[in-house]
């Protein structure tokens, strides 16, 4: 499940961006969500994440960086994202 070889679950955040670019028209049409997931263990380990077709998994090397992306994890920085 999710490409993931250890028994974690990954927490979704949040919409972290939207966008859209329909240029030419009727051609490109289409928008791309991107999700803020953060992943790890019970023991706070981060898993081995398999490469898949499905996902883009990115891990963030850079300090400054992750110190941005883990003040957009507290609660009400990103947009919920919602199951109707």
């Amino acid at each position: 499940m999710y490409g993931i070889e250890c028994q974690a679950f990954p927490t979704i955040h949040g919409i972290l961006s939207v966008e859209y670019y329909g240029v030419p028209p009727k051609v490109h049409d289409g928008i791309c969500v991107t999700l803020l997931i953060s992943i790890s263990d019970k023991s706070g380990q981060l898993p081995v994440i398999d490469k898949t077709d499905d996902y883009d998994w990115h891990e963030i090397q850079n300090p400054g960086l992750m110190t941005t992306v883990k003040a957009r994890t507290e609660e009400g920085m990103c947009v919920p994202l919602i199951d109707l």
